[in-house]
């Protein structure tokens, strides 16, 4: 069997290297079955080959990138978010989701955006954020309603249900979502769905102590089933429900049922399972002899398959089935026997563990050399870019005052002329009315000018002000030639900011009056990315259109101050941004990847910064939920409810 696995191994690497060539030849022009066959091969195969899939969807999103087919790139970035999810990759695995849940929304395929929340809820299960995982939930449920899909509504509910039991929710919440999810696989008569239903309410109620609720659901689950080897799972819950309700005969029936299943089926593991079972229940009827006869019985399986740790388990109820019976020799015989394989175990389990560690150490220092020679070359790169930006700058700012300074000469020589005129007394009254008409020319061209130097000239200046404040890290600090260069190019860039800030008179009625509010912010994040510290993510959907000045600018102002605490504070190399209307409200979701903060500190949470934005919530009668742990990065939940008849 061993010198054949290999073989099979090999086998499908050829078949996946083949299956990715020929993919590769249909770049240039796209065959759409051909991206769908990838994704089902990658589906199939990440759990054995998880790498191989992984390098599957990467292909699939290359091609799909380059023919702009954004159904193969949602394939793609499915497959990428369910694999760097599993290797533990959180905040990689959630922006590929949010990358699914759009295109399928674009693409109004909200079944597919519904699936994809679901997975997300799972990524934010899995990492402690429950709050996240039941929004995205309910996201889920929304973009469900338009595919009148019952399957997948029902699937949803007990997902709901599932989460409140984890998460300790009010139990008339949990049942009601059973309840629907109940209905609708009744309706469609699914069997499958049912089974699981049952089980997971089942599981619920035994969580819960209350055995005669779940016995009488694993009862239902014993009549729908076919499948011989879930029957052994459910015959296990039901043996269950009867010892703790004292049944101890009916159980005993259950776990003989098992026991004959399971050697029929050939499960060697489900048969030691059932002897431990059956001992159990007889060491808790107080027939010793019966006990240690069932746990010599599942001995007898673990010690061919070699499981040290159930084998030291059992010694240690041998242990207790003969100290039960007084043969306490024997009873020490068995209790030296777990003492020495539990610590063979540890032992075992601290070798693998240091060479598990050794083995991530050398990966890290390979990373960190790796690490460092990038960031020499980042470095050196940079060094000349601030050298060259800020000649341009330079440049930029001198040609703006020789021209100012020529047209002033001009307007200096005309006025020069026309007083001469005057005096001279050969001035007449068309001469006047063209010497008013061109006063008032030149006062509009440099309001022109104006506005010109505020809205692009000064956006310039305050980008090139923030990449040098991103680059200004990466400086070598030992080379006082370059920190003098540098801090002289960004002394000149403040006086033109401030000298262009002047000159504009702050014009217009700001970015939010001009450009609207989703504008705005798309502005503010593409302004924050170019520092190439912190990746903004911005997305909105069905924003009212008679939304008022006065909540888009309040909106706006959230948005900047969260920016402020998010550079300040949060070490954050990415954030979020989702702005989402509905029929009685306006939500917006903030998120981070940052180091997260103490949210029960009183000090943190009435800082100026927070204190800012919840005040800003209230004067639009909204409120604002915080979902932070510390070291987790940071997500604001707001709600503004829309009643533009009030002020």
């Amino acid at each position: 069997m061993t010198s054949f696995q290999p073989f099979i191994c090999n086998r499908v690497s050829v078949l996946i290297l083949g299956l990715l060539g020929a993919f590769s030849v249909q770049a240039t022009v796209i065959d759409t079955q051909a991206i769908y066959n990838q994704a089902v091969l990658a589906h199939q195969i990440q759990g054995s080959y998880p790498d191989s899939a992984y390098a599957i969807a990467q292909e699939m999103e290359r091609v799909s990138m380059e023919s702009n087919y954004q159904e193969g790139i949602a394939f793609a970035h499915m497959r990428m978010g369910y694999l760097d999810n599993i290797r533990g990759r959180n905040t990689r695995a959630k922006w590929y989701m949010n990358s699914v849940i759009d295109i399928r929304k674009d693409l109004q395929d909200y079944e597919g955006a519904a699936y994809a929340c679901i997975t997300l809820s799972y990524i934010y299960q899995n990492t402690g954020f429950p709050d996240s995982a039941f929004l995205v939930m309910y996201n889920a449920l929304k973009y469900q309603e338009p595919t009148q899909n019952e399957a997948l509504l029902g699937s949803i509910h007990l997902q709901l249900a599932y989460l409140g039991s984890i998460y300790n929710h009010d139990e008339n919440e949990i049942i009601a979502h059973f309840e629907k999810a109940k209905s609708i696989a009744k309706s469609h008569n699914d069997t499958t769905a049912l089974i699981e239903l049952y089980s997971q309410w089942g599981s619920f109620y035994t969580e819960k102590d209350q055995f005669d609720k779940a016995l009488s659901l694993f009862l239902k689950v014993a009549d729908l089933i076919s499948d011989q080897s879930t029957l052994i799972t459910n015959n296990n819950n039901l043996a269950l429900c009867y010892v703790e309700l004292k049944a101890f005969e009916v159980a005993s029936n259950y776990y003989h049922e098992n026991l004959t299943l399971s050697k029929t089926l050939h499960f060697p593991l489900e048969e030691a399972t059932s002897y431990i079972n059956l001992g159990v229940l007889h060491h808790r009827l107080l027939q010793a002899d019966s006990s240690e006869h069932y746990y010599l019985k599942a001995l007898e399986i673990y010690q061919i398959t070699n499981n040290k740790v159930e084998i030291a388990g059992i010694y240690e109820r041998l242990a207790a089935s003969n100290a039960q019976k007084e043969d306490y020799e024997q009873a020490l015989a068995y209790h030296v026997k777990f003492t020495e394989l539990s610590e063979e175990i540890i032992n075992e389990e601290r070798v693998s563990s240091i060479a598990e560690m050794q083995v991530k150490y050398d990966t890290h220092q390979k990373e960190l050399a790796l690490q460092l020679s990038l960031e020499e070359e980042k470095t050196q790169k940079a060094q000349k870019n601030v050298f060259i930006v800020g000649s341009l700058v330079l440049a930029l700012l001198l040609l703006i005052a020789i021209l100012v300074f020529i047209q002033k000469q001009r307007v200096n020589k005309k006025n020069r002329l026309l007083q001469e005129r005057k005096m001279k007394g050969v001035l007449d009254a068309q001469e006047l009315k063209t010497y008013q008409a061109m006063m008032q020319g030149q006062e509009e061209e440099r309001l022109r000018i104006s506005a010109d130097l505020h809205d692009r000239l000064g956006s310039m200046l305050s980008t090139v002000k923030l990449l040098f404040s991103g680059l200004e890290d990466k400086l070598d600090r030992q080379q006082e030639s370059n920190q003098t260069q540098y801090d002289t190019a960004k002394n000149i860039i403040d006086d033109a900011c401030t000298e262009i800030r002047r000159i504009s008179h702050n014009l217009g009625a700001g970015m939010v009056a001009n450009f609207g509010l989703e504008n705005a912010i798309h502005e503010l994040c593409d302004s924050i990315s170019q520092s190439d510290t912190l990746h903004c993510k911005f997305i909105s959907h069905s924003l009212p259109e008679n939304i008022p000045l006065k909540v888009e600018t309040e909106l706006y102002r959230i948005v900047q101050e969260t920016f402020n605490n998010v550079i300040k504070h949060a070490q954050a190399s990415e954030i979020n941004i989702q702005l989402n209307g509905h029929s009685t409200e306006i939500n917006l979701i903030i998120e981070d990847n940052g180091v997260g903060f103490d949210s029960a500190n009183k000090k943190i949470t009435n800082g100026l910064g927070l204190q800012s934005i919840k005040n800003r919530v209230s004067l639009l009668a909204g409120t604002c939920h915080l979902d932070t742990v510390k070291g987790r990065g940071t997500t604001f939940i707001i709600d503004i409810p829309i009643n533009w008849t009030n002020d």
